[in-house]
């Protein structure tokens, strides 16, 4: 598993943003060294992103991380439905 991997993955899941870049850190806590992925890229609009993964236990699933990460940023970019038009009387 490859950070050519990691961007195919995200990008496939999130339709829209093109992801160019994405690393693979460690962060401690309670004593477990825990997988955190970031993600950069833009979106359809040409804005810049940056979103980082949850915590991902140690031998976790990376890609299924990708995926969750993916679907995070599509949720965070939804544009709520436009309001009917009042009705006249």
């Amino acid at each position: 598993m490859g950070v050519a991997d990691l961007k195919a993955a995200f990008n496939e899941a999130a339709p829209g943003f093109a992801c160019t870049r994405a690393t693979l850190g460690y962060e401690q806590a309670n004593g477990t060294e825990w997988q955190r992925l970031t993600f950069y890229g833009t979106g359809a609009d040409g804005q810049a992103f940056t979103i980082r993964s949850d915590r991902i236990r140690p031998h976790g699933d990376v890609l299924l991380a990708t995926r969750e990460t993916a679907a995070r940023l599509l949720d965070q970019n939804k544009t709520p439905p436009a309001l009917p038009p009042p009705e006249l009387s």
